[in-house]
């Protein structure tokens, strides 16, 4: 007759030890999701300056494009406009005509406007060209502000303002000046 062996009293401790982690992973998981932890902050600043930067390099890439495919024609030069939306833009004295920035004859993508910032817009002067962003926010959150403070120093002091004292609107200068200013003003 077979007998089963007596356990003895540390059998089964681990569970314990195990349990806790489970616990501890699923609280560090949760305040991952709802965001109120620095990760998500963290994550926010570099989303902001990856996305910004990656789209603002785009635009001045296709005005620069723009600029550059119709030199030598009678109406050549960047686009027309201030005020206007970048996604409005239209490449003047092209080659095949006047044909919108995106979708003309060197079609482009341009992503959607960066969560929690309106729309780019573009301004013609006299003395340069330059885009803008802003916060969707009159008072952006902290991670907004910090993304743009991050983002603004890695263009050059010719080529950018950052208006921490209003809308924290972020102006790219297409042809840097020797003193910045904020687009539209």
């Amino acid at each position: 007759m077979y007998t089963r062996p007596r356990l003895t009293s540390h059998a089964g401790i681990a569970i314990g030890p195990i349990l806790m982690v489970i616990a501890l992973l699923a609280v560090i998981a949760g305040v991952m999701a709802a965001g109120s932890g620095t990760f998500s902050s963290n994550a926010s600043v570099d989303r902001i300056r990856t996305e910004v930067r990656g789209q603002a390099n785009l635009i001045r890439a296709k005005i620069q494009e723009c600029y550059m495919v119709t030199m030598g024609n009678l109406n050549f030069g960047y686009p027309i406009g201030s005020g206007v939306l970048v996604r409005n833009l239209n490449c003047p004295g092209d080659p095949t005509g006047d044909q919108n920035l995106w979708t003309g004859a060197r079609e482009t993508d341009l992503p959607p406007a960066v969560p929690g910032f309106d729309e780019w817009v573009y301004y013609n002067y006299a003395s340069g060209r330059c885009i803008s962003i802003k916060p969707t926010s009159s008072t952006p959150p902290l991670a907004i502000r910090d993304g743009l403070t991050i983002l603004s120093g890695l263009f050059s002091v010719n080529e950018r303002h950052l208006d921490t004292a209003g809308d924290w609107t972020l102006s790219i200068w297409l042809t840097p000046l020797t003193t910045t200013k904020k687009c539209g003003t």
